[in-house]
């Protein structure tokens, strides 16, 4: 199954269940620095409380609720991050790598 169709229903399910969601575009940033097309991956927005980023079709990644604030989640396959980018409406995605 496709990693925007994962996201998809989940956003589905969510929706049914009277949540707040909205599917986002993701870029994934390549090895020479450059970052793929728009919807080269998607992503859900989901409002609870505060406001999460959720994915569930990106591999060995995060498996929790993502807030924000910047908070770092840690899980069975790392830590993990969303910050502000350096553009006005850009989130940027991290794991801890190392120290």
């Amino acid at each position: 199954m496709a990693l925007a169709e994962l996201n998809g229903l989940l956003g589905w399910v969510l929706r049914s269940l009277g949540y707040s969601v909205s599917l986002l575009s993701g870029r994934v940033l390549r090895d020479d620095g450059t970052y793929g097309p728009e919807f080269d991956h998607t992503l859900l927005l989901v409002e609870l409380d505060d406001e999460y980023i959720v994915d569930v079709g990106f591999g060995d990644s995060v498996r929790s609720p993502l807030p924000l604030s910047g908070e770092v989640v840690a899980d069975v396959s790392g830590a993990y991050r969303v910050m502000p980018g350096s553009d006005a409406g850009v989130l940027v995605f991290q794991k801890k790598l190392g120290g």
